[in-house]
């Protein structure tokens, strides 16, 4: 299957472990875009995450293993004498038939970068470009140099400024891995470190415990990717650090030892050697599970009451909107998609009949609810009074996580109480008016009223 260059480039830096790519040609992609072979085979062989080995000898060098290869300045070479015998007059029928043999030929260093020993190649092998060693290459001069003693004197004491240097850095080292010992063994979240093949290398104890293990040393043989409970969340976590390097509070459901769920979030970064070779990955994971439930009973209670003809509203602690009912849209005017998110003072006025704000807080925070009338406003500006219970939600270790508030608009009850104050009091005021002696009396002939006449 023919892949665009920058396809074949992302699906060949993501390769599983233990894979290896044999190069041929790459002459055509897939809209038909010419390429050459030889320059897609030496990008190939930086991009891949995976040891390339091919027959052309012209890669050889460019970053490929190596391989069973033919080499073209051979027959171009024996073609060329051919030639030259044609050319001299000589019959084609004397000539023999110019034949090469493939032969094995590998790069040093590709086979250093891939860990491969060279006792694993085929007899007969070649090997290219090995580093000669400083020994070889400045053998004379090493042994010019011990006859002159003031130029050992030099040596030796740089050799001893050298050494003292790489204590004093060897010492360093090793009280900075302590305190980062230390450290992770009491952090109450999970530090750990994997590698390129999928491998646990370090957990701190939180992490352990995280998973279901006993020790640390258990964990060595799982693949991390046994752990997602979603195997497409750990593809996505890998993509997204090989494009930016790191992922921040990425959150997904991680499986315990005894199979059991519980939800994460996950920081971590991709840690490269100077070549920008992927290494290793550091990370921390912390256990999200009760905030993920607390957050779902929150998400639960406002949907329960979705349908009921009172406003219901939620809120965190920092008194942003987190839910809006379909009562709530019709009192207060306002669709929930444009308050959820926003502060509750921020899309209605607030004024309370009777407690004044931090009392109320004090009440909720204490006795776990309040009940009271307040007077708001709608988003067309219009006042609405309003009997709200507000209650206080907490997680099961007692945080408190934020308020649902159950609102009922009496502004029509209010106005008809306060029409019907307003009647008696002009009834009375007219009573006390009159001239003549009036006394209002009920139907067992009691005395409700006189006037002052």
């Amino acid at each position: 299957m023919a892949y665009q260059v920058d396809e074949l480039w992302r699906r060949v830096s993501s390769l599983p472990a233990d894979t290896a790519i044999f190069f041929t040609t790459y002459d055509e992609d897939k809209n038909g875009k010419k390429q050459e072979s030889t320059d897609v085979g030496i990008r190939l062989a930086i991009k891949a995450n995976a040891p390339v080995f091919s027959f052309l000898e012209s890669l050889l060098g460019n970053g490929i293993v190596g391989g069973n290869v033919t080499s073209p300045e051979l027959y171009g070479k024996d073609t060329a004498k051919v030639a030259l015998r044609l050319l001299k007059g000589e019959q084609p029928a004397a000539i023999s038939p110019i034949e090469h043999i493939p032969f094995d030929v590998y790069d040093w260093r590709a086979l250093k970068r891939w860990n491969i020993s060279e006792d694993r190649l085929p007899s007969g092998s070649q090997v290219r470009y090995k580093t000669v060693t400083l020994w070889e290459t400045y053998k004379v001069h090493i042994i010019v140099g011990i006859g002159v003693i003031c130029l050992e004197t030099i040596l030796i004491y740089a050799l001893f400024i050298s050494l003292m240097r790489s204590k004093r850095r060897k010492a360093a080292l090793q009280e900075s891995e302590e305190r980062y010992r230390t450290l992770q063994e009491h952090v109450p979240v999970g530090v750990y470190r994997t590698s390129n093949s999928g491998k646990f290398i370090s957990l701190n104890p939180a992490a352990v415990k995280m998973f279901g293990f006993d020790a640390e040393k258990d964990l060595s043989s799982y693949p991390v990717s046994d752990f997602y409970n979603e195997p497409e969340k750990r593809r996505d976590v890998l993509s997204q650090l090989q494009t930016e390097g790191k992922i921040t509070d990425f959150e997904t459901e991680f499986r315990r030892k005894d199979g059991s769920l519980f939800w994460v979030s996950l920081n971590a970064t991709q840690v490269t050697d100077e070549d920008g070779n992927f290494v290793f990955i550091d990370g921390v994971v912390q256990d999200i599970t009760e905030r993920k439930r607390a957050e779902e009973k929150l998400r639960y209670q406002a949907t329960l009451l979705e349908n009921v003809s009172d406003a219901v509203v939620s809120v965190d602690m920092d008194f942003k909107i987190r839910s809006w009912n379909d009562t709530a849209e019709k009192i207060y005017g306002w669709k929930a998609e444009e308050v959820v998110g926003k502060l509750f003072r921020e899309v209605t006025a607030l004024e309370f009949l009777n407690e004044k704000r931090g009392e109320l807080l004090d009440i909720v925070q204490r006795e776990g609810v309040w009940r009271g009338e307040v007077i708001q406003s709608r988003k067309d500006g219009k006042r609405i009074f309003v009997q709200t219970t507000l209650s206080l939600v907490k997680e099961q270790e007692g945080v408190p996580l934020g308020f649902v508030g159950v609102n009922r608009d009496f502004t029509k009850r209010r106005q008809l109480e306060e029409g019907l104050r307003q009647s008696k009091e002009f009834n009375q005021s007219t009573l006390m008016s009159l001239p003549d002696h009036i006394a209002v009396l009920d139907r067992e002939g009691k005395i409700l009223t006189v006037n002052d006449a």
